[in-house]
């Protein structure tokens, strides 16, 4: 993946000026000093490089899209327009969108992206941006612009010889324990029904002695595999880094010892990045994320908010 690489600010510039179309990651203070240019970006502090832990400070983490790419449209999506983000794709290409932690895009995209028009016809993929006092901004390079209200979007398109398909890597699969349901969608959960017994969610995870830290809910969403991380439980209500739906049914996640790491290295990845509490297990990073390099994020995005997760962009040759 070697359109992936770290720079300074200096460099990235000369970037920008060439009319190089970027995705940025960095700190607040770097981004706001770049030129206006054909790029988008959100604030990190962290990058992962080649499964190394990276810690941006000056530095910024930029992904180049290939030379092929044939049109480039940026918008910005606040809590209003955020459901055009998918009528607004290309027909062929991908979606790269940035979202500040903590907005109302975010509450909004989290809990209403299922029902928004053509959800999932065209590949979408982003992340929450955020820094260390747990806000986020988002920058639209046409205007060198900085935003902690709205979304950012980078819509990609290719020529019909190239396809794009975005993955996730989660090693997490459901346990073996109690079946967990939640009567309404949201990132904000009071009550569950425990194998069918309704009861105070957060009273449940203290009696259990949940590791938020650790393990994520896993839902089962027609085969798939997704995480959902808790943010904070609290006396009586537990708050969450993406929503839960009434229609999944969740267990406490565990490893699954069978998976397989991807290759995210190759030629073929063009894109990738992980999860912030990925990034913060030790033992996890060395084993799970060496084949990774990317922003560290506070929620990934493919086609709806995950949690804990590895994403991946790949290119494919289409037949034509």
């Amino acid at each position: 993946m070697t359109n992936q690489v770290i720079y300074s600010q200096a460099e990235a510039s000369t970037m920008i000026r060439k009319g190089d179309p970027l995705v940025i990651a960095g700190n607040y203070e770097s981004l706001a000093g770049l030129p206006k240019g054909n790029w988008i970006a959100g604030t990190t502090p962290n990058a992962v490089l080649c499964g190394q832990k990276i810690i941006l400070e000056q530095r910024l983490f930029i992904q180049r899209l290939p030379d092929f790419v044939t049109n480039v449209v940026i918008r910005e999506y606040d809590s209003h327009n955020f459901k055009k983000i998918y009528t607004d794709a290309p027909e062929n290409g991908f979606t790269y969108v940035i979202v500040p932690f903590d907005s109302k895009p975010h509450f909004e995209f989290s809990a209403s992206v299922m029902s928004y028009n053509h959800f999932g016809r065209h590949p979408l993929c982003g992340w929450i941006s955020w820094d260390t006092k747990n806000t986020g901004r988002t920058f639209s390079g046409e205007q060198a612009q900085a935003y902690t209200d709205k979304a950012v979007a980078m819509h990609v398109e290719f020529p019909p010889d190239k396809y794009a398909e975005v993955q996730i890597f989660n090693p997490y699969t459901q346990g073996t324990g109690d079946d967990i349901t939640f009567e309404n969608s949201g990132l904000t959960v009071k009550n569950a029904c425990i194998n069918g017994v309704r009861q105070n969610f957060a009273a449940y995870l203290r009696k259990i002695n949940f590791n938020r830290r650790q393990f994520p809910l896993v839902g089962n969403y027609a085969g798939a595999m997704i995480n959902i991380s808790c943010r904070n439980i609290e006396e009586d209500a537990v708050f969450l880094y993406a929503a839960v739906f009434p229609t999944i049914k969740y267990r406490i996640g565990i490893i699954d010892p069978a998976v397989v790491l991807p290759s995210l290295l190759s030629k073929e990845a063009l894109l990738s990045f992980t999860c912030v509490v990925n990034y913060m297990q030790n033992e996890f990073c060395e084993k799970y994320l060496q084949n990774t390099s990317g922003p560290v994020t506070y929620g990934e995005i493919v086609y709806q908010l995950l949690n804990q997760t590895t994403v991946y962009l790949t290119i494919g040759n289409a037949v034509i």
